[in-house]
């Protein structure tokens, strides 16, 4: 998938685009998406994501909520289904001013030259967010382009969105978002040197500290963690260590069996079950018992639930 940064000089053959945000590529999302793919190679066409950064409300209100994914995250899951283009414009006040009329012509018609385009069926554009369904569908007859209107996909009769993707996981409810997204909500970052506290207790934890706007709830969780391509058991604690009197909120991963360097690697983190709150201890050796606790739990977690990379989970 190629990733593009400005819309200068764009030369698709039979563009087929979608318009969104995409924060997260939920099933919604997803399904939008898969329809564009499908389009484009029925014409032999391209299939192009067009999408902004930053979020266009901390552009218009200097504020926006926490953004499930970084956009390095969101572009690996859009090329996974299939994507030939995903165009991430950089939304500016000037761009945020931008009558809905003068983005057909001058964003979509002129500049990316589609005559096919999907949206989901809350879409809103241009200044003001104007720009609707219904504005789409007035300038498709008058510029003469298709326009595909795709309804909510519903998850146990729920409308699937960013807003309940981010609150299930604010809540630490990640079995919950995990069917919202199609996958295991996950962060990544780099691992960083620590205090080796864990290793003292006999844990050893990989460190660290996600650029990811919005993490699950502290506590801690089973999951797996992607070493070099390798999915990895483990248990993971979000949290700032209030036994220690930390005050950082960040990662800690003990990765099952493992005793390998892993220093400055970047790793995945997919969180899949939460198995308690974050605890401060009366003592180290109430923490190690704790520890061996969830470790036994994991273990016995995957005894019966075995996943295989590639898998659909």
């Amino acid at each position: 998938m190629k990733v593009i940064r400005d819309l200068e000089n764009l030369n698709f053959k039979r563009p087929v685009v979608v318009l969104g945000n995409f924060d997260g590529v939920h099933v919604g999302h997803q399904t939008l998406i898969k329809k564009v793919v499908k389009r484009a190679r029925e014409i032999d066409g391209t299939s192009v994501v067009f999408t902004f950064y930053p979020h266009p409300l901390k552009v218009i209100k200097n504020e926006s909520p926490p953004l499930i994914q970084t956009f390095r995250e969101k572009a690996c899951v859009v090329r996974e289904l299939g994507v030939d283009v995903m165009i991430c414009a950089r939304f500016t006040k000037r761009f945020a001013n931008i009558y809905p009329e003068e983005f057909i012509k001058q964003v979509l018609l002129d500049a990316l030259r589609t005559r096919e385009i999907y949206i989901g069926y809350d879409y809103t554009f241009g200044k003001n967010g104007k720009g609707t369904v219904d504005t789409l569908l007035q300038y498709s007859r008058k510029y003469h382009f298709k326009l595909y209107v795709i309804p909510p996909v519903r998850v146990k009769d729920i409308i699937a969105s960013s807003n309940a993707v981010r609150e299930l996981i604010k809540d630490g409810k990640i079995k919950e978002a995990s069917l919202f997204l199609g996958r295991y909500y996950s962060v990544e970052g780099y691992v960083e040197k620590g205090m080796s506290r864990g290793k003292q207790l006999g844990f050893p934890t990989a460190n660290m500290y996600p650029k990811n706007e919005l993490l699950p709830k502290s506590g801690v969780y089973i999951a797996m963690v992607k070493v070099d391509e390798k999915l990895l058991h483990a248990v993971v604690n979000v949290g700032s260590n209030p036994t220690f009197g930390d005050d950082v909120t960040h990662l800690e991963a003990h990765i099952l069996g493992f005793k390998g360097n892993i220093y400055n690697k970047r790793l995945n983190i997919e969180f899949v079950k939460r198995i308690r709150d974050e605890v401060k201890f009366k003592d180290s050796s109430a923490l190690r018992e704790q520890i061996e606790l969830d470790i036994d739990m994991a273990e016995a977690f995957w005894q019966n639930k075995v996943i295989k990379v590639g898998e659909k989970r």
